[in-house]
C-alpha cells in the first residue's frame, strides 16, 4: 500500500520510458493507469471493501482502538496515516508515530513519557514525551509487541485513566488520545508466550485489521504496480507492463509491498543511470524476493548486472541519498540524511547506547539530541 503523493519527477528520458512526460497514446499505458488509479483508488491505497469499512469506523469513532496486523512491508503505517487523514477531514488532529522496536530500554520510557531536566545524565532539558505530544490526536505504536513489560504497564495506565508521570517527576499529567497499534506478531500468542500483558491486550481490543502478505495476494500485482508507476509518473509500453507483472508474480516477496516498491524504484533509478530502456527483464533480483528455503539457490548468474544490486539490503536508506545527489539538493539536506543513516545503523548494531556514542566518538547528550532530531 502506498499513500498517494503524485508529484512529478525531474524530466529525463530513456529509450522506452519517460519521466515527467507521456509516451504516445499508442504505446503508453500511463494515461490509462492514471485514470484508473484516480477513479478506483482515490486515496492512493489498494484496500478491500472490508478494510474500507473498518477504517471508516475507526476514523469516525475516536474512542475506539485499532490493531493492524501484518508482516513487515504490508502497509500497516499507511493504514494509520489514512485513518489520521480521514479523521482530520471532520476535525483536524495530529498523528504521533513511533516504531517501538527502535526504542532501546534505557531511553524508551523517556521518549514515550518524557522526562524532567536533570532526571538522568544527559537530560539537559525537560521533554514532553510522545504520550504528551499525542494528547488530542492519534498515537501510532508500530511493533507494539516489542515494548518492555515496564512500559506496557505504564501504557496500560495511560489508556485506563489518561494519567502518567514523566521520568524524574511525581506530578501526574494527563493525555487523551486514540491508539492505533501495529504488530507483525499475533498479540494473543505473545500473551501466551509471556511477552505481552493480557490486561493491555484486553484494553486495546477494538477493531483488528489483518493485512495479507503479498505472496497471498498476487492477483493485486497489476494494481499495485499501477499505483507505483502513477506515483512516479513513469510511462512504459503495454507489453512491458504485462511482462513486468508476470515477472513480479514469480517471486515470494519476503519484504512484501514495501520490497516490491523498492525493487521497482531501484529498477527505474538504475535504468536512468545506465540510460537504458525500462525492460521487465532487467528488473533486479535479490535473495529476499525468493522463499526462505530457496533463496540460497539464487546464483550470481541469475542476478542482472545492476550497479545498485549489491545495495539491495539498503534500498530504503540509500536511494533517497542517490536521488538527492542526482537532483542537486542542498548539501545540508544530504549530510543530514547521511548522518541519520549512520546513526540508525550504529544503533541497530549495538545494544547499549554507551557503545553507540563511544563508537561514533560523540557525547551522550549529542547522541540524545540527534536521536530526538531524527526520531530514532
Amino acid at each position: 500500500m502506498v499513500a498517494q503523493q503524485f508529484k512529478s519527477e525531474d524530466e529525463f528520458e530513456t529509450d522506452d520510458c519517460t519521466y515527467g512526460k507521456d509516451l504516445s497514446k499508442e504505446n503508453s499505458i500511463l494515461e490509462h493507469l492514471t485514470h484508473k488509479v484516480s477513479k478506483v483508488y482515490p486515496e492512493g491505497i489498494l484496500l478491500s471493501e472490508k478494510h474500507k469499512r473498518q477504517i471508516e469506523i475507526i476514523s469516525s469513532n475516536h474512542e475506539i482502538a485499532a490493531v493492524i496486523y501484518g508482516e513487515t512491508g504490508t502497509g500497516k503505517e499507511e493504514i494509520a496515516k489514512l485513518i489520521h487523514k480521514l479523521r482530520s477531514e471532520s476535525k483536524k488532529c495530529h498523528l504521533v508515530s513511533v516504531n517501538c522496536a527502535n526504542l532501546t530500554n534505557d531511553l524508551a520510557s523517556s521518549l514515550l513519557f518524557g522526562h524532567s531536566r536533570g532526571s538522568f545524565t544527559g537530560a539537559e532539558k525537560s521533554t514532553k514525551g510522545l504520550i504528551g505530544e499525542a494528547n488530542g490526536g492519534i498515537l501510532f505504536l508500530d511493533e507494539i509487541h516489542t515494548l518492555s513489560k515496564d512500559n506496557q504497564t505504564k501504557l496500560l495506565r495511560v489508556l485506563n485513566d489518561g494519567k502518567y508521570s514523566r521520568i524524574g517527576e511525581t506530578t501526574e499529567r494527563s493525555s487523551k488520545f486514540q491508539l492505533v497499534a501495529a504488530s507483525s506478531k499475533d498479540l494473543y500468542e505473545e500473551v501466551e508466550a509471556g511477552n505481552f500483558l493480557l490486561d493491555l491486550k484486553i484494553r486495546i481490543m477494538g477493531i483488528d485489521i489483518h493485512l495479507l502478505p503479498l505472496r497471498e495476494r498476487l492477483q493485486d500485482l497489476p494494481d499495485l504496480i499501477s499505483l507505483f508507476l502513477v506515483k512516479h509518473n513513469v510511462s512504459i509500453s503495454h507489453n512491458e507492463f504485462s511482462m513486468l507483472v508476470d515477472r513480479c508474480s514469480k517471486f515470494h516477496w519476503q519484504g512484501n509491498i514495501r520490497q516490491l516498491f523498492k525493487v521497482l524504484h531501484t529498477w527505474i533509478i538504475s535504468c536512468s543511470y545506465e540510460k537504458s530502456g525500462l525492460k521487465a527483464s532487467s528488473m533486479p533480483i535479490c535473495r529476499s524476493m525468493q522463499p526462505p528455503r530457496e533463496s540460497e539457490k539464487l546464483t550470481k548468474d541469475e542476478i542482472p548486472n545492476n550497479p545498485l544490486h549489491n545495495l539491495n539490503i539498503l534500498y530504503e536508506e540509500v536511494l533517497p541519498l542517490l536521488e538527492r545527489i542526482r537532483d542537486e539538493k542542498p548539501l545540508k539536506e544530504v549530510v543530514e540524511e547521511l548522518e541519520k543513516l549512520v546513526l540508525k545503523k550504529t544503533i541497530q548494531k549495538h545494544r547499549k547506547l554507551a557503545d553507540v556514542y563511544k563508537k561514533l566518538e560523540i557525547s551522550r547528550s549529542t547522541l540524545d539530541s540527534k536521536r530526538k532530531k531524527y526520531g530514532l
